[in-house]
């Protein structure tokens, strides 16, 4: 998505910024990153080259940890 969620499950996201990655069987994963400003959760995406599967999983992994975000915690 381009923006925080929705809070609507019916809607999850945008598929134009999943079919890229669909398409080009690139490796992809999100990251929460913090909340909107209505406290919903904000991600980031990480896509990798093609069959670098590890390596997008290791920066996915140094995101997580360099915002470290915690889920947990009430918005502010």
């Amino acid at each position: 998505a381009r923006g925080a969620a929705t809070g609507v499950l019916s809607s999850s996201g945008d598929a134009p910024c999943c079919a890229i990655g669909t398409q080009t069987a690139l490796p992809a994963g999100t990251c929460p990153s913090g909340r909107g400003p209505r406290g919903l959760p904000l991600g980031i995406q990480v896509v990798g080259r093609y069959r670098e599967d590890e390596h997008a999983l290791r920066v996915a992994a140094w995101c997580e940890a360099t915002l470290g975000f915690d889920p947990g915690l009430a918005a502010g």
